[in-house]
């Protein structure tokens, strides 16, 4: 199979477009032109051979090397893209302190340390704000390599602030490590017939195993990232009623001792969203309409694309409360407006099967099933009559 083309086929319709867009852009006459046919090539729904794509690309003289110089050279454009678009996409921090690093860089081999300097210092505070740890460390070893500068801060306290930041990132790097630990041990708990029974144990231990116990307690990334594991854990077992009040204690202990910073926007919203639902799935809809309520004014107030990210399953949690508070009409109010948004195919069915089982039982067969119809493209002619 063609690793290329692999790649290529993850791209939605628009993702294509734009690509095709992008390679345009950076075309270059012949070499240019040779680009986007490859491209075309790749995309079609034969899959050729490497003998085929050879005879389309090279008619008159089949030319091997000019062809594999042509696919690092659209791989080249791939991986500018995908950069470039995780750039625009990115809804944290991260990607602007890596486009300050990457402009003081610049400066300082321009000659400009003075500018390149300031540059450095935007990039220390927007990345401590935001807990960009790792990045944090890579603009103070900046720092460090240009303390010779006469516009530089001094060279004690940046190795004072580099020190303290290392044990910030350390103690990220031994959540990564226990998150995946706990994960593996809870799969093999799984296959067992153990993960309700051990995951207790396996959470004290592997915590304990990397001095972490305090860090959950007082990091909310840290903190969404245990109570999704707990939760997986609770789903295992179906023991919702246990993790609704564990998960409510967590968040508002973190609440009150440490609260929550705009940095901590998504592992906030993502803890109001496991409460409301876990409150949803113990009958106790009310209190779970309350916790999507404070949900949606929070990403009211945060970066957009993490609100566009949440809002439909919020919005499906609020409708599902909704239909069983017999509040019916605005549950299908609220899924007719998100079913005139962009969905995702999976959005879109669970936004049209939750119109149908909400809608009124007294509703004619015909108008239960019209929002069902788009999910199945009729085949036949007699289909079609059908539908």
């Amino acid at each position: 199979m063609d690793d290329l083309r692999t790649t290529l086929s993850t791209f939605t319709p628009d993702d294509r477009k734009e690509f095709g867009r992008f390679i345009q852009r950076q075309r270059r006459k012949q070499k240019g032109r040779m680009d986007s046919h490859l491209y075309e090539l790749l995309l079609h729904q034969k899959e050729y051979t490497t003998e085929e794509l050879l005879a389309r690309l090279y008619p008159e003289e089949p030319n091997a090397v000019a062809y594999y110089a042509l696919r690092k050279r659209l791989m080249r454009h791939l991986t500018d893209y995908l950069l470039l678009r995780q750039r625009q996409q990115d809804p944290t921090a991260a990607s602007s302190v890596r486009g300050l690093l990457t402009l003081a860089q610049y400066l300082f081999e321009a000659g400009i340390p003075r500018l390149a300097w300031s540059t450095l210092r935007k990039a220390e505070k927007l990345a401590c704000q935001n807990e960009q740890y790792e990045l944090l460390n890579t603009v103070y070893n900046l720092q460090i390599t240009q303390a010779g500068s006469k516009y530089a801060d001094d060279l004690n306290d940046i190795i004072r602030r580099r020190h303290l930041n290392k044990k910030a990132a350390d103690e990220e790097e031994r959540a990564n490590i226990a998150d995946s630990l706990i994960r593996q041990r809870l799969r093999a708990a799984r296959v067992k017939g153990r993960a309700g029974e051990s995951f207790d144990g396996i959470l004290q231990e592997v915590l304990r195993e990397y001095d972490l116990q305090e860090a959950f307690a007082r990091r909310p990334a840290l903190l969404y990232r245990l109570m999704s594991i707990a939760r997986s854990a609770m789903l295992v077992r179906r023991d919702f009623l246990s993790f609704a009040p564990f998960v409510m204690r967590c968040y508002h202990l973190m609440e009150k001792r440490h609260g929550f910073l705009p940095a901590h926007r998504e592992a906030q919203t993502g803890l109001l969203y496991m409460i409301a639902h876990a409150l949803y799935r113990t009958r106790r809809f009310r209190e779970s309409v309350e916790y999507v309520e404070r949900l949606r004014i929070l990403l009211e107030d945060g970066p957009r694309t993490l609100a566009a990210a949440m809002r439909p399953r919020y919005t499906f949690l609020l409708a599902a409360n909704y239909a069983f508070l017999r509040r019916n009409a605005e549950s299908i109010r609220l899924l007719e407006e998100v079913l005139r948004t962009p969905l995702s195919p999976r959005d879109q069915l669970t936004a049209r099967l939750g119109w149908a089982f909400t809608i009124s039982p007294k509703a004619s067969f015909r108008k239960l099933t019209r929002p069902l119809l788009p999910l199945a493209a009729p085949t036949t002619g007699a289909s079609r009559k059908w539908a």
